[in-house]
């Protein structure tokens, strides 16, 4: 038990119910004197209404840590289903807002082992409205079936839903508008390891500058999930001398998982 100010109490709860609404909990229960029980909404950071008056410090426990999968993967798909739709009304970059055919939302398995985070979308993607379809995202499926994966058991998304145009990297500002959407849609999919392709999505997830060649080989950790980071597909259609080095991150990976690879 530890004494606590209420401005500290108040900054613990705001933490705690934003980690609830991201998790998708919108309401909590409201048992006051158990005479009644009605539920009292959570809107974005702010607290149900509580009376301190005449309260300085109260003494409280440390508050239990928050465990995000409370929802059902039904629940969870509906929550991604509107989570999209938002992305693709959104208008915050107008360059791209202009530009773009489709907004390309994330795709693939809810609570999977992998989730692999490119860039942004290519022309491909923009078209098709789906991440990774272009002849990186073919490559890639060649790497998924050597490590005995399928598209089916992954998640695919990007560090931004427009594609940039004249294939130019995502701008700061773009990263930025894209963040809340790319965090709430990890937060929802929840992977095992989230596996970084390329500097770009390396360099915006993390926060780093650090570059792929000096971060291959260890795990990272993003908000308490794992991060492993590779070359990007495109970059090995230009480089396919670094073909070995991502095959060697893949066996890692895979390895780590506790997963066999497929026998030749």
């Amino acid at each position: 038990m530890q004494n606590i100010s209420l401005s500290d109490l108040h900054k613990q709860i705001k933490m705690h119910l934003e980690c609830l609404r991201i998790s998708g909990i919108e309401w909590l229960e409201n048992n006051n004197n158990c005479t009644s029980q009605t539920s009292v909404p959570i809107v974005n950071d702010h607290l149900p209404l509580v009376s301190m008056a005449g309260t300085q410090n109260v003494v409280v426990a440390s508050p239990a840590p928050v465990i995000p999968s409370l929802h059902s993967l039904e629940k969870k798909t509906l929550l991604l289903q509107q989570l999209k739709d938002e992305v693709a009304s959104c208008v915050k970059c107008p360059q791209l807002a202009q530009t773009r055919k489709n907004t390309v939302f994330g795709i693939g398995k809810i609570e999977p082992d992998i989730c692999f985070v490119g860039e942004a979308p290519g022309i491909t993607e923009d078209e098709k409205g789906i991440p990774f379809v272009g002849e990186d995202g073919l490559l890639l499926d060649k790497i998924l079936k050597a490590c005995g994966l399928s598209r089916d058991e992954v998640y695919f998304l990007n560090i931004i839903s427009c594609k940039p145009p004249d294939k130019r990297l995502p701008l700061p500002t773009e990263v930025t508008n894209c963040r809340g959407f790319l965090e709430k849609q990890l937060a929802l999919v929840k992977p095992k390891v989230i596996c970084c392709l390329g500097s770009c999505a390396a360099e915006n997830l993390l926060d780093t500058k650090i570059p792929t060649n000096k971060l291959r080989g260890k795990f990272y950790d993003w908000k308490g999930i794992q991060v492993l980071c590779t070359y990007h597909p495109l970059y090995l259609i230009r480089n396919p001398e670094k073909k070995k080095e991502v095959w060697e991150d893949m066996k890692f990976l895979i390895s780590h998982l506790g997963r066999m690879l497929p026998t030749p």
